[in-house]
């Protein structure tokens, strides 16, 4: 029985495996993928698919099924959202093909690589999950695997004029970048555009999901009463303070 399991799965790894469109996620408000209505001008190497599979191993060319829920990208102009923002949480899952790389292009410009970086052994600027800085592991899945990114991101930082800010940034449920602040050349004017870019091979998106972060307020408590006791302690015993 355990030998049969070992061969499932191993078949499982090795045939490319075929994946539909989009799911609900969570409190995120999910960017439409039914067309490419959702993104301003677009170029042909951009298209709409219900359906996608990857070989892990080699770059064969991806196998696609018609329909709706999944981006699929592959090298030359990249793509802008018509939504504009500004301070945001955001999700996304994708799918690279072997060898492919591409980025999210943030607010301000600010770059997240999206790689095939499954197999590199030392964390460089090509590793997934860099943005101007190495993230602190390489928690990358192997190519024709769902990946999932998630990050919450500042585009101005308040009192810190020409910044921007990556609160944090998770790659696969692994936490590898956080507080990191970036030097803009001007200081943010208002929502920008999100953008996707593919460099180099495929790379197909699903379930984009954001939350934004406007007119923030800070936590605020009142009618709070509390006492300062000093190193010499005022009182004697533990159970009076």
């Amino acid at each position: 029985m355990r030998l049969l399991l070992q061969k499932v799965s191993c078949l499982l790894i090795a045939c490319p495996t075929l994946v539909m469109g989009q799911t609900k996620q969570g409190n995120y408000e999910t960017l439409p993928l039914k067309d490419l209505s959702s993104f301003e001008k677009h170029t042909p190497n951009w298209t709409i698919a219900g359906a996608v599979s990857m070989h892990p191993f080699t770059a064969s060319k991806p196998k696609f099924q018609p329909g709706a829920g999944i981006l699929v990208g592959t090298q030359g102009a990249a793509l802008t959202s018509k939504l504009n923002v500004s301070d945001l949480r955001m999700q996304i899952e994708f799918m690279v093909s072997p060898g492919a790389s591409g980025f999210l292009i943030l607010p301000g410009g600010q770059k997240i690589l999206i790689s095939d970086s499954y197999r590199h052994a030392q964390l460089d600027a090509s590793t997934s999950g860099y943005l101007n800085q190495f993230p602190k592991q390489n928690a990358a899945k192997a190519p024709g695997l769902w990946q999932k990114l998630e990050f919450a991101y500042d585009a101005a930082v308040p009192n810190l004029p020409h910044s921007a800010r990556l609160n944090t940034l998770n790659l696969n449920d692994v936490n590898i970048l956080e507080s990191i602040y970036f030097e803009t050349q001007k200081s943010f004017e208002g929502p920008q555009p999100l953008g996707l870019e593919v460099t180099k091979g495929t790379i197909a998106f699903r379930n984009i999901g954001y939350h934004l972060l406007q007119d923030r307020k800070p936590l605020a408590i009142n009618h709070l009463k509390y006492k300062v006791y000093s190193d010499s302690w005022d009182s004697k015993t533990y159970n009076t303070l």
